[in-house]
């Protein structure tokens, strides 16, 4: 069970926010929110991409203490529509769930999300959320991961998010902080 001090803050300013920016814009291609299943403006689906590639960076820095297979991934997957088929870090079963922190400022007040088309066997994920997030730069946390056969175990439902599986933060385990250079 994870604790407060088993979180991870992150931190994403200057040139690299400009970098997640225009990454966000070329995965906007045709794409939508898979838990909201509702219309959308342009705007609205930028920020979700924003905060998916915001917390995809974040999760690929602390696990590997690189940003090297994050811009791997991006070569990668681009603009495809069809998603990523389950993986955010090349070479790895690890699939990052970013969420933006809109009604509580308590990182274990969260859910990890995963809905059925998106939950794959031998996958780990984790969920990232995005606190404070503004075109300079945005900073968040890295709450904790679980891993697939845990997920069956611990898992509900949950009418607000229709058929996805939802894992309360306080249940996930914690991330190790890596530290890196």
């Amino acid at each position: 069970m994870i604790k407060e001090n088993n979180l991870v803050r992150w931190t994403i300013q200057g040139d690299t926010m400009c970098v997640m920016q225009e990454h966000a814009r070329m995965k906007c291609l045709g794409l939508g929110s898979r838990i909201r299943g509702r219309k959308f403006t342009k705007e609205e689906l930028f920020e979700w991409q924003l905060i998916g590639v915001l917390c995809t960076y974040a999760g690929i820095r602390l696990i590997t203490g690189s940003d090297e297979l994050y811009h791997q991934h991006m070569r990668e997957t681009g603009s495809n529509p069809v998603g990523d088929g389950g993986t955010d870090i090349p070479g790895a079963r690890v699939d990052i769930k970013g969420s933006l922190m809109r009604r509580s400022k308590n990182p274990l007040s969260y859910r990890l999300l995963i809905r059925p088309r998106e939950f794959h066997e031998n996958t780990t994920y984790i969920l990232a959320l995005v606190d404070e997030m503004a075109p300079s730069g945005a900073n968040g946390y890295i709450v904790g991961f679980m891993d697939f056969s845990e997920i069956l175990d611990v898992s509900v439902t949950d009418p607000t998010f229709g058929d996805a599986r939802v894992v309360a933060a306080n249940l996930l385990n914690p991330v190790m902080n890596c530290r890196w250079g």
